[in-house]
């Protein structure tokens, strides 16, 4: 629909997320098995103690879009309790790739300012010791919003069909399976 430029971008963009967030995938997929997730707890705490307007900004945000997305005051009526947690999640993880991509397409190359951006919607750099300007503990709330994140980006993880992005026809034909493409690679 969008014609083959603006396709070629997105997934450039959508690449360099998948990339950048590497780290990040580990930390969750390392939390299943009883890992921590140190870097969302740093910058959650970070951002309780001196963004915590951004934050609640975009929580009420998520809130009203589920609000509105399940069919308003009638849709709280009739919706059951499961179907308004699928909304939710499904809608926390599509604004958190959004914002994720928002982050790659103004020129941000870390994991900080994706991060930053799916926490406020503003894809800012976090400031050098950032980890050491917020306290060690986490509060109840922080760990509420730690689980949240962990929970959108999983959601982003299992949603996420990321293609590979392109190789060269020396590397694509190199691969063991590829090596007998008639036409292509012999």
């Amino acid at each position: 629909m969008w014609g083959h430029g603006h396709k070629g971008a997105a997934r450039i963009r959508a690449n360099e997320l998948w990339k950048i967030t590497q780290p990040l995938r580990d930390e969750i997929t390392g939390k299943v098995t009883g890992g921590k997730t140190p870097i969302l707890s740093d910058i959650v705490r970070y951002n309780f103690k001196y963004r915590k307007a951004d934050i609640a900004g975009r929580l009420l945000g998520g809130k009203f879009t589920n609000y509105a997305s399940t069919g308003g005051k009638l849709g709280n009526k009739n919706l059951p309790g499961s179907a308004k947690v699928a909304v939710a999640i499904t809608n926390f993880g599509i604004a958190s790739y959004g914002a994720g991509i928002k982050a790659i397409a103004e020129g941000h190359k870390s994991l900080d300012a994706v991060i930053q951006s799916v926490l406020t919607g503003r894809p800012d750099g976090l400031p050098p010791g950032y980890n050491k300007l917020a306290d060690n503990s986490v509060t109840p709330q922080e760990l509420e919003l730690v689980h949240g994140l962990e929970l959108g980006v999983s959601e982003i993880m299992t949603l996420s069909q990321v293609e590979p992005a392109p190789l060269p026809i020396k590397e694509f034909c190199a691969k063991p399976e590829n090596i007998n493409l008639k036409g292509l690679c012999k």
